[in-house]
């Protein structure tokens, strides 16, 4: 598939998704709260900071970056995830946060606009993630700082596993290719470096951050799967209510074996890189 392709589908997917997003959304941003502190952390924010959180999905790490700083403007190929993100910084009060629909591919911004960037696991869906890094560096200043995050290996998120590998085998799915748009794109230590590398960006670090994801029960977590996780929900749409439900028991049966005081705890793994522009 061409950029162009990529980006109209990642486009469709997200705004069909968005309402689950929304639904969900004070569970997810409290699941991912860490990494956006710790994005947060490395880039060292100042309050004087204009900011570009790329990718930002339903606003977050921009809206609180925004209580921290001077400006940020969240971007998202989704209009309807830019929608919700506009809804929590006006429900929060943010003035200072704007949301835009546009892509990593064709920013419409001046060269050196932001003195950060924020990307809190949308490089994973780029389009074309080396051209598009290097048009991010395009809008950063010179001295400008740069963090993003990854989900680790599969092994060590299993929240993601139990129902996708459980989709993947029972249907005789092709493993997805690690070269187009997918969850574990990053997934080797050192692949975010290298990409910053490969785009000039200097005093490169990149660091593991952890925590764990509770879910109520294995149905809460068949819930969360249905509605937030595209993948696994398109996959079952297709199939005939037999099948789906085959598929909704072995989930469940797998994820009891996190099952820990009443509820389903699953670890969970993350990369966050860093750079600075030259």
């Amino acid at each position: 598939m061409n950029p162009k392709d990529i980006i109209q589908q990642q486009r469709e997917l997200w705004n069909m998704f968005s309402p689950g997003w929304k639904k969900w959304d004070r569970f997810v941003m409290a699941w991912l709260q860490p990494i956006g502190e710790k994005l947060m952390e490395v880039v060292n924010l100042n309050s004087d900071d204009e900011a570009l959180d790329i990718a930002t999905g339903t606003g977050e790490p921009g809206l609180t970056a925004a209580t921290k700083i001077k400006r940020v403007i969240g971007t998202d190929v989704s209009e309807g995830m830019i929608r919700i993100a506009q809804e929590n910084a006006k429900t929060r009060g943010i003035t200072n946060y704007k949301g835009q629909v546009t892509s990593a591919s064709s920013l419409p911004f001046q060269e050196s606009t932001f003195s950060v960037v924020l990307c809190r696991f949308g490089v994973m869906y780029f389009a074309n993630p080396e051209e598009d890094l290097r048009n991010l560096v395009r809008v950063l200043k010179s001295g400008g700082r740069i963090a993003f995050s990854a989900w680790a290996e599969s092994e060590k998120n299993p929240w993601a596993t139990v129902s996708g590998k459980t989709v993947q085998e029972l249907l005789n799915l092709p493993a997805p290719s690690s070269n187009m748009p997918g969850i574990f794109r990053y997934a080797k230590y050192g692949s975010l470096s290298s990409l910053f590398q490969q785009s000039g960006l200097k005093n490169i670090k990149e660091i593991e951050v952890k925590g764990e994801l509770v879910f109520d029960s294995p149905e809460h977590y068949w819930e969360y799967t249905m509605d937030v996780i595209a993948p696994v929900a398109i996959a079952l749409k297709k199939l005939d209510d037999s099948t789906r439900e085959q598929i909704k028991q072995a989930v469940l049966k797998k994820a009891k074996d996190f099952e820990n005081s009443g509820h389903i705890i699953f670890p969970w793994s993350a990369w966050v890189a860093f750079g600075e522009n030259k």
